[in-house]
């Protein structure tokens, strides 16, 4: 393996990657409290084949188009005006990763600190 580049397909392929599995593991308690256990397996076993397929379907396409960088790949096959709504989109999912993270460490400071006897709000 070289150098994971800026714009590189591999590069490229690890920040989704990473996006998703950093959303999904955040989602994965609260499928299961939903479905219950058996159900909750199947939806994620299915989530995971979309996801899949979703992934070879832009890799596929990147190389028939001979484009490694995602935005100029939505740029050609989707066009100009296709591209400014996906880049939307993607600011708003970021951002509210962002809120679940944050969430996420709140709820655990605040059990860790009222393990402790000490309220948050106190702060």
């Amino acid at each position: 393996f070289g150098k994971l580049e800026s714009g590189s397909m591999r590069g490229s392929m690890f920040t989704l990657t990473t996006t998703a599995m950093g959303a999904g593991c955040l989602s994965l308690p609260k499928v299961c409290m939903h479905c219950g256990l058996i159900l909750g397996l199947i939806v994620i076993i299915l989530a995971g084949f979309a996801a899949l397929m979703g992934m070879n379907s832009i890799t596929k396409a990147a190389e028939r188009q001979r484009l490694y960088d995602y935005s100029k790949l939505v740029n050609r096959l989707l066009g100009a005006n296709i591209g400014v709504i996906l880049q939307v989109i993607m600011l708003v999912y970021y951002f509210f990763i962002i809120v679940g993270y944050q969430l996420l460490a709140y709820k655990a400071l605040e059990m860790a600190t009222s393990e402790l006897g000490v309220s948050i709000g106190d702060w």
